[in-house]
């Protein structure tokens, strides 16, 4: 199983329409027709050969540059090029949206809120300003408002994918109600039956919930009425994987047929191949996926799992525990004495943050809730000190792995950037189920507080690595294990399976940690 991040909501793009103030209408065609064929570096190379001082002034240009660093992941600079944009001409309502996606992005959503209702004031009233302004709300914590913004944009708009996904996410996550949360996807299947990813959003929201023989139910049904669709297989057989590996190998084997070899399916593929025992064939298509792309967290887990299972003996070799992972406490930031005062202030700020019932769809965890993080933006002094405690405990790990070939072909480097940071509180009986991360080089977990009970050798709620998350058989047990303690941080590749054993304890007990991925600077 791959951990995706929950509720960070399909990225928006502009009306291609853009205002015309102060530009020559010809310079902007190259550009613009680069970012409608998604090729956003090279939208800003075209831009590059422009004459600065034209792009400077026109509100145009800037916001299609501003658009090319958003897709390309640089909010910051974004920010940058919608203010320009917005200062040129306060009434372009384009200027407007663009500065609050960016904003969304960049952890300021209080701004980017004034920014979707800016565009909207403008006459912007549109799909992507509405959804916009919805995602801003729920970033600042008004989750009711956005609710109430999400429902009335699905009253004129019943079938729009992020709205649907974000609102059906919400209502789960507020209330922990599947009724609740699948009438919106429900009401949109009826009228808009021909549309698959309505069908996967409802198979996901049921199979998070529980309740996999009715999502299993839901994409058969779809199946029925558009047969052979990839997408429809590839769920199907998601959700069969951990109780029919037979039925998942059929719907893999129909999702790559059907895609034609689409690396997702046959990642997909691998997994079910795994599950219904064929182990040496798992293995040779991993090991394709693999050649085919070194940094492929999926193929890594599956040759970690298979090689094991075949006695390879260069699989100690891949995973090398020892050296891979690392576990050292944080340091303590300044303006704290030790490391018990802050862990105690950095928790009571990630406790008031935690406001969801339920976890998260489509995620590891299970029994808790999850909430992304930017530290740079928070209002608590503990967790704007968080990057400084962990910088040392980093740039160490990532020394030792100078001395290790990394399987992703990455070269080892002590410079990092961040890929997203979360926060998980576990209540008793929840954990995190094996899992690798996709998007990530190095992930890590960082334990601020722990109820009592995790003593024990092997116990409840330790860390453990190696089991996969894909039924074997023979099944795995895990082959590597680590205790958590407070202020403990753990680092390891980001392709190895990893996840936690339940907990036992008293309903006011929590297991509370903070998350990353990094990525090579």
């Amino acid at each position: 199983m791959q951990d995706r991040r929950t509720m960070d909501g399909p990225a928006s793009h502009l009306p291609p329409a853009a205002t015309a103030h102060g530009s020559n209408a010809a310079s902007t065609l190259e550009p613009e027709a680069l970012l409608r064929a998604g090729r956003p570096q090279l939208a800003l190379e075209a831009m590059a050969r422009l004459p600065q001082t034209s792009v400077e002034a026109s509100p145009t240009l800037l916001c299609m540059r501003g658009q090319a660093q958003l897709d390309l992941g640089h909010a910051g600079a974004a920010v940058d090029d919608f203010s320009a944009a917005e200062r040129l001409a306060p009434d372009d309502h384009r200027a407007a949206l663009g500065l609050a996606m960016a904003l969304g992005e960049s952890g300021r959503p209080d701004e980017a809120v004034a920014a979707a209702r800016r565009a909207i004031s403008l006459g912007n009233d549109g799909i992507i300003a509405r959804y916009v302004l919805g995602r801003g709300l729920l970033d600042a914590g008004a989750q009711e408002e956005a609710q109430q913004t999400w429902a009335s944009l699905l009253e004129s708009h019943p079938t729009h994918g992020p709205t649907l996904e974000s609102l059906s996410g919400l209502l789960w996550m507020r209330h922990g109600d599947v009724a609740a949360a699948r009438q919106p996807l429900e009401r949109a299947m009826q009228l808009a039956p021909g549309q698959p990813a309505i069908v996967i959003q409802l198979a996901q929201l049921l199979d998070s919930a529980g309740e996999s023989t009715q999502a299993m139910q839901t994409l058969e049904s779809a199946l029925a009425r558009m047969p052979g669709h990839p997408d429809l297989h590839a769920a199907a057989a998601r959700v069969a994987l951990p109780h029919d590996a037979n039925r998942a190998l059929d719907h893999a084997r129909l999702a790559v047929q059907a895609s034609r070899g689409r690396r997702s399916a046959v990642a997909t593929y691998a997994d079910a191949l795994l599950a219904a025992g064929r182990v040496a064939d798992a293995a040779e298509v991993a090991a394709r996926l693999h050649q085919a792309d070194p940094g492929d967290s999926h193929a890594l887990a599956l040759l970690s799992s298979t090689g094991r299972l075949l006695g390879d003996p260069g699989h100690y070799a891949l995973v090398d525990y020892a050296r891979r992972v690392s576990a050292e406490p944080i340091g303590v930031p300044d303006g704290w004495s030790d490391l018990t005062h802050y862990l105690d202030d950095l928790g009571r700020e990630l406790a008031a943050l935690h406001r969801w019932q339920a976890h998260p769809l489509d995620q590891s965890l299970l029994g808790g809730s999850q909430i992304a993080l930017r530290p740079a933006q928070a209002s608590g002094p503990a967790l704007r000190a968080f990057p400084q405690t962990i910088d040392g405990p980093i740039r160490r790990h990532l020394a030792r792995l100078a001395g290790i070939p990394d399987p992703t072909g990455r070269v080892a480097t002590t410079g990092y950037r961040f890929s997203g940071m979360w926060s998980v509180r576990l209540r008793p009986g929840g954990h995190h189920r094996n899992h690798f991360h996709g998007q990530g080089w190095i992930s890590s977990a960082c334990y601020i507080q722990l109820p009592s009970g995790m003593d024990a050798p092997g116990g409840e709620g330790w860390l453990g690595f190696g089991q996969p998350g894909v039924p074997t058989s023979p099944a795995l047990a895990h082959e590597y294990l680590v205790r958590p303690q407070p202020g403990l941080l753990v680092l390891f590749p980001s392709w190895m399976w990893h996840g936690t054993l339940p907990f036992r304890g008293e309903p006011k007990d929590s297991r509370l940690t903070i998350a990353f991925d990094l990525l090579p600077s």
